[in-house]
């Protein structure tokens, strides 16, 4: 049975211990910080905080956010130790383990620049995994690189040749001694993380986002976007390198004073089911994934698998990172209607890394709502009011509404803005956008016009 909102803890099958409560013994502040250490600093004086579960759904570690802070505090002042100046960069290979927050707000606490390195999820593609990381390395140049024991060779061979990278596990990192210096976090204006892009289009390129900048989305998300409240807890299996993973189910559900419970990504493409079962068992009401999560949930989950979930606690259940096509959605929602799971918990929303995270949501309770644009028109990315008659018609989730303070507008390909129905190139401006790409000047002015307009080079 799921926890109900009155339930202190929500315990982890044969795992160690007991996962942190959804039930917070503080007030809700729903992101109105300054920084991200400010948000830690609040979270931590609550129970609540971070869950990691293997494969099976079994409890392996619960960190409250108290304990994150105690250890993020300890960590910066082990980098300061090593020399790192304010603004250098650390990198980490982004395992789903409490690692990666830890040095990532270790970095909040000391000024640093937290760079999120993938973590491959097929090992045999040795050579172009290597390839990658080292790719990232050169952009990044990082003081500091980090990687568990089974991801330090990869590491090792990626770094080779690559001037002033300290590498460390976090065994090694842990037998360092701190230095004695008072951190001084990071400041609004200051850079909070580089997050990469995908690089599924063009090579990736690192996203400079500011403290300031990615405090306005998360205002905006867990005010706006979700309408978080005392009784929400999260559950995940998005990678924390990518920017839903991180801003949307790591730094949210902090800035909230949220309970999270994590599976691994690797672990929940083998076995896409207990993801579900973590959100059954531990009561979790917020969860996003791309449609093809949702879809690979409903051709995996069998009939006994659906008698014994209760999923009706799920009231957030977002969908973005991907053009949004509703069939795989009804799919999820009829194949998990007897779980008690609505498809008017369906919240599509589209962002990028660029603006942070997000940039819209679909309001709250419509469920999905359904555009239609011309095929042809899109794939030729031509300009178009949809549909053409006797065209062929795609059908398309609408993303909502735009988050306060930003601004959407869809424009042909020389600028001029588009009226409403009319495919075009979806421009952004607002508070929550990058302040660049790190150190590709060129890439910046072709994204970022004199106006603050991003260039998102989607359609829309």
């Amino acid at each position: 049975m799921p926890a109900s909102s009155n339930t202190s803890r929500a315990a982890g099958p044969d795992g160690p211990g007991a996962a942190t409560p959804t039930v917070n013994t503080v007030p809700l502040n729903p992101g109105s910080f300054a920084t991200l250490a400010e948000a830690l600093d609040y979270a931590a004086e609550g129970h609540t905080g971070l869950n990691f579960h293997d494969a099976r759904g079994r409890l392996t570690e619960a960190v409250p956010y108290g304990e994150l802070r105690r250890r993020a505090l300890t960590t910066a002042r082990r980098l300061i130790g090593l020399g790192m100046q304010r603004g250098e960069r650390v990198a980490v290979v982004a395992e789903t383990t409490s690692t990666f927050p830890e040095v990532f707000f270790a970095c909040q606490y000391a000024g640093l620049v937290p760079v999120a390195l993938p973590v491959s999820l097929n090992l045999g593609g040795r050579q172009a995994y290597v390839d990658q990381i080292r790719g990232l390395l050169e952009q990044a140049r990082p003081g500091v690189a980090l990687a568990s024991e089974a991801f330090k060779p990869f590491l090792d061979e990626a770094a080779s040749g690559i001037a002033g990278v300290g590498l460390h596990t976090p065994e090694s990192l842990a037998g360092l001694e701190p230095a004695e210096a008072t951190p001084e976090p990071t400041r609004p204006e200051e850079i909070a993380y580089l997050q990469f892009t995908s690089g599924s289009t063009q090579a990736p390129r690192g996203v400079v986002i500011r403290a300031e900048a990615v405090m306005s989305n998360l205002r905006g998300i867990v005010r706006h976007g979700l309408g978080i409240h005392a009784g929400d807890r999260c559950a995940s299996w998005l990678p924390f390198y990518h920017d839903m993973g991180m801003v949307g189910l790591l730094l949210g559900p902090l800035a909230s004073q949220r309970s999270v419970d994590y599976m691994g990504t690797r672990d929940f493409a083998v076995r896409p089911v207990q993801w579900l079962r973590l959100i059954s068992r531990n009561g979790g009401s917020v969860a996003f994934a791309p449609p093809f999560g949702y879809d690979l949930c409903a051709r995996r989950v069998r009939d006994s698998d659906v008698e014994q979930l209760d999923l009706s606690r799920w009231r957030v259940a977002g969908v973005g990172a991907e053009l949004v096509r509703p069939e795989p959605l009804r799919r999820f929602a009829e194949r998990l209607a007897p779980a008690g799971f609505g498809e008017h918990a369906f919240r599509a929303c589209y962002g990028l890394a660029e603006a942070s995270l997000a940039v819209t949501f679909a309001p709250a309770g419509a469920g999905l709502q359904i555009d239609r644009a011309d095929a042809e028109a899109m794939a030729a990315e031509d300009i178009a009011r949809h549909p053409r008659e006797g065209g062929e018609v795609r059908e398309l989730a609408v993303c909502g509404e735009v988050l306060p303070g930003h601004e959407v507008v869809i424009r042909e390909r020389d600028g001029t803005p588009l009226p409403q129905g009319h495919i075009g190139h979806v421009t952004v401006r607002g508070p929550s956008l990058m302040s660049g790409y790190y150190n590709d000047e060129s890439a910046t002015r072709k994204a970022l016009d004199p106006d603050g307009w991003l260039y998102t080079g989607d359609l829309g």
